[in-house]
């Protein structure tokens, strides 16, 4: 049965948690980029660079172009208008800069570059100012408005990889260490003018790993950003996906020849290292493993063994030890938990079950702790996205009951999650937006926001302090109280050995669903639950002496 939902922004204030904020996220706009309700963002990244973030913004005549700030509303500054050209035939074209990738003192980033009657996208360098803002090379020089369509970059040691088509190799691996001479196709992997079709990189330990093509067929390859120490793996085999772990390379693989039977598989670099390390999914059907994650001493991913459906497992690093977490979604039904990220001991994820649509959910790793934390939205899957942890808080975009997106944060893994919005804001909810992006630089959280009818999709910022409990007068008292079983389903005991004068039990959305004042003193409470609906409880305990403490429980 679901829990009764309602968006409530100061969820732990009106309910008294004993676990109180630190320090309330309190949104402030870093620049109004262009005046009134237009949009300042051009983009949807933001990267640090040498102490500066770098992102794409609009100009006054809504042309997406590289921008840069320090942080303060002085120091946000267009970088440079790449797009717009000057000669006898001027050209104003949206460069749509991005993939800013730092290398050394500089920046590297992709742009649309124009000159006169050309546009090409192209690989830039830039020193962080206008004039050291530069196209670093023609790399496809063949005819005049030829495109080499730089992408991928990466870094990997002292130089940066990339893709690129130069007119005569197809689309294949580059590299540069940021100087014009010292940018060059590393490899020609499919011979001739066939591209390699590399999709994708995973940097570890400054190895590139990454499937591509060449005459016999897809393979493994790594490279360092050196010639010699660019080569193949293993031929044949398709990939993607790669997580170290246990001293090996996990990632999903398949050998088929039609792209079928995407398992399990493991690396240690070589050819013969290269192995199947369980067939999750017997036979030519794909188990597809994905959303690998590192926590606690295992790795965690999405995967169908073809009974399941798409559900949470983890993988300690052997074969016996790679199991279902837990039937999210009982039956072949699909929960697809995505985007899992560890906070606060646990990990957290978006999936759905049989009785919601996607929502937040957290895991300890069994199937008994991995439960829906908050059921956002009452009619529709809120898809909360987007996570990242800062300042010892968990952020994320969910949609909320108004059928908009809103950032929302959880402080610590046993409190509520509530809507982070600035005191002067007045349109609600903020609609999600292709140039939404977080960044962290100097103790702030940047990201792109729209709170107020006056002002369009801009930079913000949220300056805090680190978060962790500030209001328990005795925090020993924990070791002192108790709550079992815990999971429960219809009943759960609390005992304690000091003098208890009020217990309050509320949910997710702040009802008080259990109260009960201690006049005679009791110490121990057998507390029945039957008509409860599953989900996350928070108990509240005063004792004679005022101290407080709130712990979660869960019904199952």
């Amino acid at each position: 049965m679901k829990q009764t939902k309602r968006i409530v922004s100061l969820l732990v204030a009106s309910c008294s948690f004993s676990i109180a904020i630190a320090q309330h996220p309190e949104p402030e706009l870093v620049k109004d980029i262009i005046p009134g309700s237009e949009s300042g963002l051009g983009g949807n990244e933001g990267k640090v660079s040498n102490n500066k973030i770098f992102f794409a913004g609009y100009t006054n005549d809504f042309k997406s172009e590289p921008w840069i700030t320090d942080g303060t509303e002085a120091g946000t500054t267009m970088l440079k208008n790449i797009g717009y050209s000057f000669g006898l035939f001027p050209l104003d074209f949206d460069s749509y800069p991005s993939e800013f990738t730092a290398l050394g003192s500089k920046t590297l980033f992709v742009a649309t570059y124009s000159n006169e009657s050309i546009t090409d996208r192209e690989l830039f360098i830039t020193d962080g100012t206008t004039a050291g803002t530069n196209r670093l090379k023609n790399i496809n020089a063949t005819y005049f408005d030829a495109v080499s369509n730089a992408r991928l970059l990466r870094k990997v040691g002292d130089r940066v990889i990339f893709v690129a088509n130069d007119g005569i190799h197809g689309s294949e691996l580059w590299v540069t260490d940021g100087t014009t001479a010292g940018t060059f196709m590393l490899k020609d992997i499919y011979i001739g003018a066939p591209e390699s079709a590399i999709s994708q990189f995973c940097v570890i330990n400054d190895k590139a790993y990454f499937c591509a093509n060449d005459a016999v067929g897809p393979s493994l390859w790594v490279t360092d950003g050196s010639v010699a120490g660019t080569y193949k793996i293993k031929s044949n085999i398709y990939c993607q996906g790669f997580l170290p772990f246990d001293g090996k390379i996990f990632m999903a693989a398949s050998t088929s020849v039609l792209g079928e039977d995407w398992e399990l598989w493991t690396t240690d670099g070589t050819s013969a290292g290269t192995l199947l390390f369980k067939d999750i999914n017997p036979g030519l059907a794909s188990s597809f493993p994905t959303q690998f994650c590192e926590w606690n001493g295992k790795i965690f991913f999405s995967a169908n063994d073809g009974t399941h459906g798409y559900e949470l497992w983890s993988s300690d690093g052997t074969v016996a030890g790679t199991q279902i977490v837990k039937d999210i979604f009982p039956g072949t039904g699909n929960a697809e938990p995505e985007e899992l990220i560890p906070y606060d001991g646990k990990l957290f994820f978006s999936a759905q079950s049989s009785s919601s649509n996607y929502e937040l959910w957290v895991s300890d790793g069994t199937a008994i702790g991995t439960y829906q934390y908050a059921d956002i939205m009452s009619t529709e899957s809120s898809n909360p996205t987007l996570f990242v942890e800062y300042n010892n808080r968990l952020y994320f975009i969910a949609q909320s009951e108004a059928s908009t997106y809103q950032y929302w944060c959880v402080e610590g893994a046993n409190n509520p999650p509530f809507v982070v919005m600035p005191a002067d804001a007045d349109m609600g909810p903020s609609a999600i937006y292709e140039g939404h992006f977080y960044v962290e630089m100097n103790g702030s959280l940047y990201y792109s926001a729209m709170y107020k009818s006056d002002i369009g999709w801009e930079l913000y910022k949220i300056t805090t302090t680190p978060y962790e409990p500030t209001s328990i007068k005795n925090i020993d008292m924990t070791a002192t109280i108790s709550l079992y079983p815990n999971p429960f389903r219809d009943e759960f005991t609390l005992t304690a050995e000091q003098a208890i004068t009020t217990i309050s039990i509320v949910d997710v959305s702040g009802k008080t669903v259990w109260q009960h004042i201690n006049s005679n003193k009791a110490k121990t409470f057998s507390i029945n639950t039957h008509d409860w609906m599953n989900g996350i409880y928070f108990v509240k305990i005063s004792t004679q002496d005022n101290s407080t403490i709130t712990k979660t429980i869960v019904k199952y």
